[in-house]
């Protein structure tokens, strides 16, 4: 059982500016939505009680915005005075999965309707240390990707290779069993999961390809193809029900 979660919320999104110069990325809106509350919706639908939210830029108002909203779900937030990377989060948060075996990890500017249940029954199905979501990409020198060998098991990772192996990718979605954390600290100079994780976890990872919609929210393009997705999709896929 998967109780907990690590979003990570704290980038400065300077390539969606003007937008971002009064608005932190996770609350940019998508049909009268901010990104983080569509995480928000679809952790509490799949089971998971617990978010840590870090953040950084503006993030008074992620504070606000968290206090105003009526989701059943315990959020705990995260200040970093100074950008940790997303691997530097994790390892900076071990008190809170320290009682957990597998913590579930995830970029909050990622948009999806993941079957998190079924990734969640797909980790406990096989005995790798990390379950990590894939994508088809349609640019992949632009992202971290994978090869996969027998079993799905991933044999290669390179962050944005000049020459990719696959146009299979990073999602940014992630299971870790917490062991992998356990004789990492702060001082050890790791910051970010693609370069600094993943690719010690050659034959340690499994790879979990998506059939559902995501697309990263990282620039003016992406958001844009976004919001022309159809309300009734995000309506449908995105409820308390």
């Amino acid at each position: 059982m998967i109780k907990k979660c690590i979003l990570l919320a704290a980038g400065l999104g300077t390539r969606l500016k003007p937008i971002t110069n009064d608005t932190p990325k996770c609350l940019i809106e998508i049909h009268g939505r901010p990104l983080l509350e569509y995480w928000l919706i679809l952790l509490y639908r799949h089971g998971i009680t617990d978010v840590l939210i870090n953040t950084h830029y503006l993030s008074e108002k992620v504070v606000s915005y968290i206090e105003s909203i009526d989701i059943p779900i315990e959020v705990t937030l995260s200040y970093e005075k100074n950008l940790l990377g997303s691997l530097g989060t994790i390892i900076n948060n071990k008190d809170y999965y320290k009682d957990e075996e597998n913590i579930l990890v995830a970029n909050a500017d990622n948009l999806t309707n993941i079957n998190l249940s079924k990734f969640i029954k797909c980790h406990f199905s096989h005995n790798f240390d990390a379950s990590i979501a894939l994508m088809v990409s349609k640019n992949p020198s632009e992202c971290g990707i994978v090869e996969t060998g027998h079993y799905e098991e991933i044999i290669s990772y390179e962050e944005k290779p000049k020459n990719p192996k696959s146009n299979i990718s990073n999602a940014g979605v992630y299971l870790f069993n917490i062991s992998i954390f356990r004789n990492l600290e702060a001082q050890d100079g790791l910051s970010d999961i693609g370069n600094d994780l993943l690719p010690k976890l050659i034959g340690r990872s499994y790879g979990y390809l998506l059939d559902e919609f995501l697309i990263d929210i990282g620039s003016y393009s992406s958001l844009k193809k976004a919001r022309k997705k159809s309300k009734n999709f995000f309506q449908t896929s995105f409820n308390l029900d």
